[in-house]
């Protein structure tokens, strides 16, 4: 009964502390998150090793490559200059300080062997997509262009091997013919 007579001061309460509490709330800033997978094919053409086995030192060497590439400076320097970030930035050490902010706000974190996850924290959703976008963009250049010259290196080192096969053929082609002129007589079935 006491409480029903105090009503609404009861009621009072509750909305100023609902009110302090949509108060505080509100000067919280925004963040969004944007996440993506990216999955990292490690193989060679031809293998690193001489045996052709891959050590787990090796695996290893390959993932802190993949993210020390993926947070560099000069890859988060192309992230704002591609991005909505560079608006405002006029000289290059304003866009080589918003990339070092850049880099406090990605994070990349290895999920399996060949499997990587970046998310990436930005005050607008559109932004975080952004960055996300462009830093898979990079990555995907980067190695394409690595690819490409692991390929041709690969090939020339192939074309050297058959070169020096077809050399070690003729020569064992002209063993093969010197002998058979030398002893054809002896040879049965000849004679």
């Amino acid at each position: 009964h006491m409480l029903w007579t105090r009503r609404w001061i009861a009621l009072a309460v509750a909305w100023g502390v609902c009110i302090l509490g949509w108060l505080f709330v509100s000067q919280i800033p925004s963040r969004y998150e944007s996440h993506a997978r990216v999955f990292v094919q490690m193989r060679q053409v031809l293998p690193a090793g001489a045996n052709g086995a891959t050590t787990i030192g090796d695996q290893v060497r390959d993932i802190d490559t993949v993210r020390q590439t993926l947070t560099s400076a000069v890859n988060l320097e192309k992230v704002v200059r591609g991005t909505d970030l560079a608006r405002g930035a006029t000289t290059d050490r304003q866009i080589s300080d918003r990339a070092a902010g850049l880099q406090n706000a990605i994070k990349i974190v290895a999920q399996q062997d060949n499997l990587f996850e970046i998310a990436v924290t930005a005050p607008s959703g559109k932004l975080a997509r952004q960055i996300t976008q462009k830093l898979i963009d990079i990555f995907v250049e980067q190695n394409l262009s690595d690819d490409r010259t692991k390929t041709s290196q690969s090939l020339t080192f192939l074309d050297q091997q058959l070169q020096a096969r077809q050399k070690q053929l003729q020569e064992a082609e002209a063993k093969r013919a010197d002998f058979q002129n030398r002893y054809l007589g002896a040879l049965p079935g000849t004679g």
